[in-house]
């Protein structure tokens, strides 16, 4: 099985986009439904030089995990087509698990654009395990999702995963990460982890970008025996190969800015948040 929605060749679409662009330097457009694409985000401001990097947290639909399918990919079409006039972004990068394996493949078929998608790591999990048991933790929307029970079917190689649904994690993350102690932070994810750890599975897949911002505290609740994983590196790669395509030329480091939809005016975890990871905050998009 190949990645969601690529039934058209991003690669090829990237060369054929070099040459019709009016400008190699527009930026590349990051899309979560709140904060939890940060990570990678910041994997690519490490790594890939030169850029310019839009981050949007679509406060205003937050969260993604508990609607149905036709519901999110509805905003998505809708959202994008927006943030696409207003930025002129020459790369999308998905960086949501649930807008990925829900979004992807109406998004590639209206939009002449490359897309990177986040799902979740099933595939190197299943390769890491020893006691044949993996654990997913993710939002409804992702567990629940056709594409995830495809992506274990055909990746999963004879492994049993277990899925957790973790709404409240996504939920402390968004609202309290930023602001809470250590301790809290344990409390947030210690269920979701036990029940990992109680049915033998030796290897946690990260399936909401969200979580990444407690993988410390999962690591640790889950022991050294516990091998605990997500997709920065993959998708990473992915955005700095598609991106050889489509350089800007400029040199030194990339920047980045953030966004958040919605008509209010930004809480003040946002505005903490981009300070702690040094992003500039750009403004409210209504």
């Amino acid at each position: 099985m190949q990645e969601t929605g690529t039934r058209r060749n991003e690669e090829e679409l990237a060369k054929r986009l070099k040459t019709s662009l009016d400008d190699p330097c527009r930026p590349v457009l990051f899309l979560d439904s709140g904060i939890g694409g940060i990570p990678y985000l910041l994997w690519a401001l490490n790594h890939i030089e030169g850029e310019e990097f839009v981050y949007v947290a679509d406060r205003a639909h937050f969260p993604y995990g508990p609607r149905s399918h036709e519901e999110l990919e509805a905003i998505l079409v809708d959202l994008v087509a927006g943030l696409l006039r207003r930025f002129r972004p020459k790369l999308v990068v998905l960086a949501c698990n649930t807008a990925s394996v829900v979004g992807l493949p109406a998004l590639r078929a209206r939009y002449a654009i490359p897309f990177v998608g986040v799902v979740p790591a099933i595939k190197p999990a299943a390769s890491l395990t020893r006691t044949g048991v993996v654990g997913l933790l993710a939002t409804e929307r992702t567990l629940r999702d056709f594409y995830t029970d495809e992506l274990i079917a055909t990746y999963a190689n004879g492994a049993r995963v277990v899925k957790v649904p973790s709404p409240h994690i996504v939920e402390f993350v968004e609202h309290r990460f930023i602001d809470a102690s250590g301790e809290e932070r344990r409390t947030a994810v210690r269920e979701a982890v036990d029940r990992c750890v109680a049915q033998g599975a030796d290897t946690i897949v990260l399936g909401c970008t969200h979580f990444v911002f407690l993988e410390a505290q999962i690591r640790s609740l889950a022991g050294e025996h516990v091998q605990v994983i997500d997709s920065r590196e993959g998708v990473g790669r992915r955005l700095g190969h598609l991106l050889s395509y489509l350089p800007c030329g400029r040199r030194g480091p990339s920047t980045a800015s953030f966004y958040l939809t919605g008509r209010t005016p930004p809480e003040g975890r946002y505005l903490r948040f981009t300070r702690h990871y040094g992003l500039s905050f750009g403004g409210v998009l209504e």
